[in-house]
């Protein structure tokens, strides 16, 4: 038995912790929402239903990060990914050696910020870091402490920085989880999928958001042959940089395959087919705030942008989407993101930043 502090309690960090507390974990969840843990701590369980069914009791429902992690084995991150640079400083005076952090996911660049984070601040504890290239549930909270797992991936990719420590993060995580070791956080961040999916559909769909409050099936819907064609495109951007990179990173047709299992001849194909069998009735995000644009333009789009100007990959459809984005927010999203300073790789070449993602040294 792991004991586990999971970081989140929405959607995803109910998800993470009602399963893991059903396996037989000690499990303590965190949250700054006062209200959230208030339901589970009087709850004292998490109900789990849909594709992972069961209770998973709880060990600790708090509002103190220090209390959640203090004498966990593993701490599971599990909060959008604008909010990785945070945790982190939260984080940095109280992580051991012996603990193992875990972003799940970490965006694009979620365990290069964590780790620069952690070097800025002159951490003393050394824990071992990684991130899951993607979430593994597809869930939704459908009450105070209870939780729909409406779809689970096959495996996912997890990778470590430095890349040497990947394989004790897998089987640290092998009771509960089918992870598979990936090259390295290059590979990770660069097969990140939801700013791929999400951020074509919410600006191409801005109108239609605005006007129905987001009244309308976004995969099924939203995601029509011209909406796939700009997808394939921005996915076909992201590929040119992980090609650059050497990262290895998944197509999206290859990511839905190794996920689903789902192969269809095109792309466009593939999403309705997600869309009728995964993510059944999928309601559009009310608004353009949502964290579709929100999260995945900043910690998705902006640190691929950035990646392709480190490595000479031009990204047309990506810059124009975050430009959109930007005015639509009325922020600049370019310099708000993750930008390669975050990632502690601003000035690094090619070379520089493959060797960084290898052996974690600036």
């Amino acid at each position: 038995m792991k004991r586990i502090a999971v970081v989140g309690a929405g959607n995803g960090g109910l998800a993470v912790a009602g399963h893991l507390a059903i396996r037989g974990n000690e499990v303590r969840v965190m949250d700054e929402d006062p209200a959230a843990i208030e339901a589970i701590a009087k709850a004292g369980e998490i109900e789990v239903a849909g594709k992972i069914e069961g209770i998973g009791k709880v060990a600790l429902a708090t509002t103190s990060l220090v209390d959640a992690v203090r004498g966990a084995n593993l701490i599971m991150i599990v909060v959008p990914a604008n909010a990785h640079g945070l945790i982190a400083e939260a984080l940095a005076a109280h992580v051991r050696n012996d603990q193992i952090i875990v972003l799940h996911p970490g965006g694009t660049g979620g365990v290069l910020e964590l780790a620069t984070t952690f070097r800025r601040l002159k951490v003393v504890g050394h824990p071992l870091i990684a991130e899951v290239e993607s979430f593994m549930y597809g869930s939704r909270k459908i009450g105070p402490a209870r939780v729909q797992i409406t779809a689970a991936k096959r495996f996912g990719r997890i990778a470590a920085l430095p890349a040497r420590d990947t394989e004790r993060a897998v089987e640290a995580l092998q009771d509960d989880y089918s992870f598979v070791a990936a090259k390295s956080v290059l590979t990770t961040s660069l097969t990140h999928m939801n700013a791929m999916l999400h951020v074509p559909g919410m600006v191409m769909n801005a109108g239609w958001v605005e006007t129905t409050k987001g009244e309308f099936d976004f995969f099924r819907n939203g995601l029509s042959p011209a909406v796939a064609r700009i997808i394939e495109g921005v996915d076909a951007e992201r590929m040119a940089v992980s090609d650059a990179l050497g990262a290895e990173a998944i197509s999206m047709v290859g990511f839905f395959k190794d996920s689903y299992q789902i192969e269809t001849p095109t792309l466009f194909e593939t999403i309705q087919t997600v869309a009728a069998t995964i993510y059944k009735a999928s309601k559009a995000p009310a608004s353009l705030t949502s964290r579709y644009l929100s999260e995945d333009v900043p910690t998705g789009l902006v640190p691929i942008a950035a990646l392709g100007e480190a490595v000479g990959v031009r990204v047309p459809l990506i810059g124009a989407l975050i430009d959109l984005t930007s005015h639509i927010h009325g922020v600049d999203h370019w310099t708000m993101g993750r930008t390669l300073a975050k990632m502690g790789l601003e000035g690094k070449s090619c070379a520089e930043i493959q060797r960084i993602a290898i052996d974690g040294h600036v």
